[in-house]
């Protein structure tokens, strides 16, 4: 999201509502509900649908979740169809004890695959994820998105997972504005 879709809807927010003022912050997938609900917030992006009558979602775009190597490892496309070869790589990923929704991707990719990964540093930012996985210090599972990132010395194999983006806002929204920052969020193409 922070390499494609967000500099471009941000871009365009700031084309067509000047005035307006941003404040961008990374709360935990499971309190979107409870910001927008209180009015802590007025939109929020996740990877999943809340399912909450005072909520609407939309769903922005979908992508391809990628294993993410050093550009020399050992890893190709040909070796997808046995990702069992990587249970003894060291991973640098997302703690899957957190309760987001890629962590719980995650979880699921390793159990169906049936290995329980080498965690070697866990951290939910990207850009350091890709910076370390180019050093050759493991490799990660990253949205395909961060490909646009072009980090030197990193090579990204789709994997046959998806990752979905959404924007959520309260239901019956008297705010103008929101609702036209919606509208902007529907015509970002990615």
């Amino acid at each position: 999201m922070s390499f494609n879709f967000l500099p471009n809807f941000l871009k365009l927010l700031n084309t067509n509502l000047p005035e307006l003022k941003f404040e961008l912050t990374e709360p935990i997938d499971q309190n979107h509900e409870k910001l927008l609900l209180s009015y802590q917030t007025d939109i929020a992006f996740s990877r999943d649908k809340i399912k909450n009558i005072n909520i609407n979602s939309f769903k922005i775009s979908s992508e391809s979740i990628c294993l993410v190597v050093p550009s020399n490892h050992w890893f190709n496309k040909k070796s997808i169809s046995n990702l069992n070869k990587l249970k003894d790589e060291k991973f640098i990923i997302s703690g899957l004890h957190e309760k987001t929704f890629f962590a719980s991707l995650l979880r699921s990719f390793f159990n169906k695959h049936n290995f329980e990964p080498k965690i070697i540093i866990e951290s939910d930012f990207g850009g350091m994820i890709l910076n370390l996985v180019s050093t050759g210090l493991g490799v990660s599972i990253l949205p395909q998105s961060f490909e646009i990132a072009k980090t030197q010395s990193v090579r990204f194999i789709e994997l046959e997972e998806e990752i979905d983006l959404f924007i959520h806002w309260r239901k019956n929204e008297p705010n103008n504005t929101i609702k036209q920052v919606v509208k902007y969020a529907e015509m970002v193409k990615i």
